[in-house]
């Protein structure tokens, strides 16, 4: 099964020259031509695409949908692109709530390109590809949920030269383009100063209904400054600081990404996660966990450090970015992850707050967010956006549950994609359903840094809830069953399992956590069944490696596998 972009681009080179196709359909089975401007539907076996398209050409005959998860489609519910050369669209995507009563989800999206927000509205039946409102001069946006505890979401948006000032917007049936309100910043007078690059909100005091929190690192200071901001209810927001708390840089350690990531510890109050980045090997990071409660504590209540499986040169980048991902495993607390060299450590809230991950995720990723119920089973999914998969982008789903694990449920690379995505993956969220057909739905971005891109959003559906078959683990390879090493982590000897359901030519290989083959383990010919191979810590030459992340990949004619396993000296 091959998707058209592939095809095209394996026989006939890109789709594209400029916004005009370079196919000939010479010899071709019929095509269908989408038209520019026009709000076509394109309904081939279960993908649908809604979308307003450049002039493109799909070729029914080599055109299938993706398959995202064995047995199983996601559908593409619509693709929206930027309006014009550059407008970058799609580089951030939050939920909206419902914003026009309809009972049908709203989202915003941010093109930082054209300097707008864009407001579209959920609709029954399908989706809208043309915008209800729009945000002009804005260059950026952060969801703030439900500060004002009014049912609605809140948003802020910063307007475009306004370094110091941020617009707060409430959620309510009639949204307009004029702020709410509006928090204020304090200059530092030196240069690369980024008030605001991280915003949050949630209830960490008793001091107001909500706080807004807003940092600020300048370059070159030897303190980084986060503000606190009140809302005092009835849609009201301090726009000068209540409080400010200086973090200091000391150690070789620079304070970076503050985010609240929810009520980790199950007091009732949202709690601040804090990254302090490490600048060389002997300042690894950390990540300092503050709680919220009756009045909020400038003292960590935790320090979170990297596990002693991370290695010394990947330490100092433990903290670089801290995620709330909501409850994952439905047991009350708010769960988070906190990124290592684009890495993700999964860690679950509890009382006491374990300071150890729960896991290491299988795959490598720079974007986490909640994504919502995506597979209908009653719990909160894992959603994660990777923007350069090896040289394009990918998005994956991992299931909540109890227990939940570390192996990827779903996952959609650009090249399988009916369209041209460069950036996919750069940004990910979760959207409720947005359609109303039952199911959760989502969005990936694909924008491109390097060119004057338009930016493009992939809407896709959610699954509908299951009709009672089998829904355990999607997309693993059909002809094999790899397993995970045991032990895990080890010291010296692991053992890596693996069941051939027919003769196949395989190649067992090891990588390190940046790509490079440390070893291959088997590379033959080998008879249906079980085996077992043993790694003995030891690359290609016979040399011991070092402590650290490796990942064991596992190859067919057609189809591999990878894992994580951990190695500690």
């Amino acid at each position: 099964m091959i998707g058209p972009l592939r095809f095209f681009r394996e026989h006939m080179g890109s789709p594209f020259e400029g916004d005009k196709p370079k196919i000939s359909v010479d010899n071709l089975p019929s095509c269908f031509i989408l038209h520019p401007g026009q709000n076509w539907e394109v309904m081939m076996s279960r993908l649908s695409i809604s979308a307003v398209f450049p002039l493109y050409l799909l070729c029914a005959s080599t055109f299938s949908p993706p398959v995202f998860a064995q047995g199983s489609y996601l559908d593409i519910m619509g693709i929206i692109r930027g309006d014009s050369l550059g407008s970058q669209f799609g580089k951030k995507v939050v939920p909206a709530g419902d914003v026009n009563g309809d009972t049908i989800p709203d989202f915003l999206v941010l093109a930082t390109g054209s300097q707008k927000v864009y407001l579209f509205h959920g609709k029954k039946g399908g989706l809208d590809t043309l915008p209800d409102l729009v945000f002009e001069h804005k260059s950026q946006l952060d969801e703030l949920g439900d500060i004002s505890s009014d049912g609605f979401l809140d948003y802020a948006m910063r307007e475009s030269g306004q370094q110091y000032r941020l617009s707060i917007y409430f959620g309510d049936t009639c949204v307009d383009t004029i702020p709410d309100g509006l928090v204020k910043g304090n200059p530092s007078g030196i240069a690369f100063d980024s008030y605001g690059l991280h915003v949050s909100a949630g209830k960490l005091s008793d001091t107001g209904e909500a706080q807004i929190v807003v940092g600020k690192v300048a370059q070159g200071f030897d303190t980084t400054r986060f503000y606190f901001y009140n809302n005092n209810g009835q849609n009201v927001v301090d726009s000068i600081a209540f409080f400010e708390m200086l973090v200091e840089n000391k150690e070789g350690m620079q304070a970076g990404p503050s985010q609240v990531i929810g009520d980790v510890n199950g007091d009732g109050y949202a709690d601040l996660a804090i990254g302090r980045t490490g600048q060389t090997e002997v300042a690894p990071g950390s990540v300092e966990i503050y709680f919220g409660g009756t009045a909020f504590n400038t003292i960590p209540n935790i320090i979170i450090r990297p596990p002693a499986y991370v290695s010394p040169f990947d330490a100092p980048a433990f903290g670089r970015k801290v995620a709330d991902v909501g409850d994952l495993n439905n047991d009350g607390f708010s769960d988070f992850i906190i990124g290592i060299s684009r890495t993700p450590l999964l860690y679950f809230g509890g009382n006491p707050l374990d300071t150890v991950p729960l896991f290491v995720l299988d795959r490598i990723g720079d974007h986490f967010v909640d994504g919502g119920d995506i597979n209908s089973d009653g719990f909160t999914d894992l959603l994660v956006g990777r923007d350069d998969y090896p040289i394009t982008g990918s998005a994956y789903v991992y299931y909540g549950g109890n227990p939940m694990d570390s192996i990827v449920d779903l996952s959609i690379h650009e090249l399988d994609l009916p369209y041209p995505a460069d950036g996919f993956g750069q940004t990910v969220a979760g959207l409720g359903d947005i359609d109303g057909n039952g199911s959760n739905d989502f969005a990936v971005g694909s924008t491109s840094s390097s060119i004057p891109d338009r930016g493009y959003l992939w809407i896709f559906n959610g699954l509908l809830p299951s009709s009672g078959v089998n829904d355990e683990k999607k997309n693993l390879p059909i002809s094999f069953e790899l397993k995970q090493n045991y032990p895990n982590p080890f010291n010296s000897n692991t053992v890596i399992s693996y069941t051939l359901k027919r003769r196949s030519v395989i190649r067992l290989e090891i990588f390190n956590i940046g790509g490079q083959l440390v070893k291959i383990l088997s590379d033959e010919e080998q008879a249906a069944g079980t085996h077992q191979i043993s790694w003995d810590g030891r690359d290609s030459s016979g040399k011991p490696v070092s402590s650290g992340i490796y990942i064991y990949r596992l190859k067919t004619e057609k189809e591999n596998q990878a894992k994580k396993m951990i190695l500690i000296r």
